[in-house]
């Protein structure tokens, strides 16, 4: 089976033709035009979808096909500004007094409008505060016939393993998701994503002083004799800065962003504002640095979706970042991602 997408071609192994005749079942059944009586008894129960599966097996591709084809009013948001823009909009709505579930229902109609379904691509969960509110979330979202179609790495009981006050995360998944939501897994031994890497990437490592010299000689080259400035960006009243920059380009020391306690919306602004990064000294990661590896993890989650170039100089290869600790699977997206973000042939137009 073929579809097209992007104005490619694109092939289906058999798992992802599972997935697409799902797709295809709730876009027929959405679109579908229905009398009175056939909206008063609907003979095929529409679920929602939850497709989980390894890094580069089409998840995203086969969501924004079906999210781009289908003529209903909808909404697509990567898992991270979805939460994000919850938490902005719950903190403007709570001073006007209202109580908790009101002041939810608004915040939600607010980001959905009229939308009939809702994509919301790698959902996965870091932060304590989000693992608490899903269940008022989507238990809202649900009860308004929205149609939810989420992408994930993981399997909905292996994420957030070792989180905080994990049974409200716990309990969201198996009084509401398994509920409401078909489980699907999507995997196979192909890696899309990275057929299409080229080898000569803007990854280097280690940090000896020739791999430095190419580092800064990518740097040289994109400033043509320019001279770099600060750069300051007001977040919710703090004050996020880079040090290096000029124009569309940052330059990064690991340490100064990652060890610091920054989160999901500094890195939204940084990878809005800047088409390519420079990282540097990337050191490895485990379990003594886990606080530092999930706000990168984060950062390449911005980046991927802003199609930010990243040339990075680091102290290991890529695959061997990361190979010991509690964040082991989690990290395995960010390896396929830093393939792909830092390929050269990768195009930063945004």
């Amino acid at each position: 089976m073929q579809i097209s997408f992007n104005s490619q071609i694109f092939n289906l192994d058999q798992n992802q033709i599972v997935i697409f005749k799902e797709l295809e079942r709730i876009s027929n059944n959405i679109q579908r035009k229905r009398n009175f009586w056939q909206k008063l008894f609907p003979k095929d129960n529409i679920k929602s979808l939850y497709i989980h599966g390894s890094v580069g097996r089409g998840k995203s591709m086969m969501m924004n096909h079906f999210f781009t084809a289908i003529k209903v009013e909808k909404s697509y948001f990567h898992f991270n500004d979805f939460m994000q823009k919850i938490h902005r909009n719950l903190h403007d709505v709570r001073s006007e007094n209202l109580d908790k579930n009101h002041i939810l229902k608004i915040t939600i109609d607010k980001i959905l409008k009229d939308s009939k379904i809702l994509c919301l691509d790698e959902f996965q969960i870091h932060d304590i505060v989000d693992a608490m509110i899903l269940s008022d979330i989507f238990k809202y979202i649900f009860k308004q016939n929205i149609i939810v179609i989420f992408t994930s790495n993981a399997y909905p009981l292996d994420l957030y393993k070792n989180g905080l006050q994990r049974e409200y995360f716990v309990k969201f998944i198996k009084n509401i998701l398994f509920k409401e939501a078909k489980i699907l897994n999507l995997d196979g031994n192909n890696d899309y994503r990275s057929e299409n890497i080229d080898p000569n990437s803007n990854f280097f490592h280690p940090i000896t002083e020739f791999n430095q010299k190419l580092f800064n000689n990518i740097l040289e080259q994109k400033l043509s004799g320019a001279k770099m400035q600060k750069w300051q960006c007001e977040i919710l009243g703090r004050k996020v800065t880079i040090k290096n920059s000029y124009k569309d380009l940052a330059v990064i020391d690991f340490v100064e962003l990652f060890s610091d306690n920054s989160g999901v919306v500094d890195y939204m602004e940084i990878c809005k504002k800047f088409n390519v990064i420079f990282i540097k000294n990337l050191p490895k990661l485990g379990n003594d640095l886990n606080n530092e590896a999930k706000r990168f993890i984060l950062f390449l989650d911005e980046s991927y979706e802003n199609n930010v170039q990243l040339v990075i100089l680091s102290e290991n290869s890529i695959d061997k970042i990361y190979e010991d600790g509690l964040l082991y699977d989690l990290f395995q997206r960010a390896t396929s991602r830093l393939k792909q973000l830092t390929n050269r042939r990768q195009k930063t137009n945004k």
